[in-house]
């Protein structure tokens, strides 16, 4: 269980702040208890009430500082997504960022990194799916890494860079 402070990753709303545990508060006959989160994500203002037991999101702790580091020297052993019928990439995608897994979100990453250097090539525009589920997953997952490593957010992307080029 999770206590008021914590930083979470919740599903697809990404890095949350726990700011309290309570009983429902919706009905005073619904024996819940919930976790009161407010996403981490440039646009505040949105609470997230989801139940302790809540099944049907995956919820997880943000990796430590030792986890990061391990992580971001995997970086460049990560393969690409596998996407077989381009039809099921919002699929394949919507999967891989509500996992909470930071390995599949920096997978879909490089997938979409990938594809905009062939669709430049190509002059052509990168799909809209590419483009969305590259904001969610660099949203989610360099917010992790800013607050784990106490950076700031707009400087994780050229420290991951940084971290790359160096190693």
């Amino acid at each position: 269980m999770y206590a008021a402070g914590d930083y979470i990753v919740y599903g697809m709303s990404g890095v949350c702040l726990v700011c309290d545990v309570c009983k429902s508060p919706f009905s005073s006959d619904d024996p819940k208890t919930y976790y009161v989160l407010h996403p981490m994500k440039e646009k505040q203002g949105l609470t997230i009430y989801s139940p302790v037991d809540n099944a049907s999101v995956t919820m997880r702790r943000l990796m430590d500082r030792e986890q990061t580091e391990s992580f971001l020297q995997d970086i460049p052993k990560l393969e690409i997504l596998e996407v077989p019928l381009e039809k099921n990439r919002r699929e394949i995608y919507r999967a891989a960022l509500s996992s909470t897994d930071p390995v599949l979100s920096m997978r879909l990453l490089k997938t979409v990194f990938s594809r905009r250097a062939t669709f430049a090539e190509l002059k052509r525009r990168l799909p809209e799916t590419d483009l969305e589920f590259e904001e969610m997953a660099m949203e989610s997952l360099y917010r992790e890494i800013s607050i784990v490593l106490d950076i700031p957010f707009s400087d994780v992307s050229s420290y991951i860079s940084k971290h790359l080029n160096d190693g």
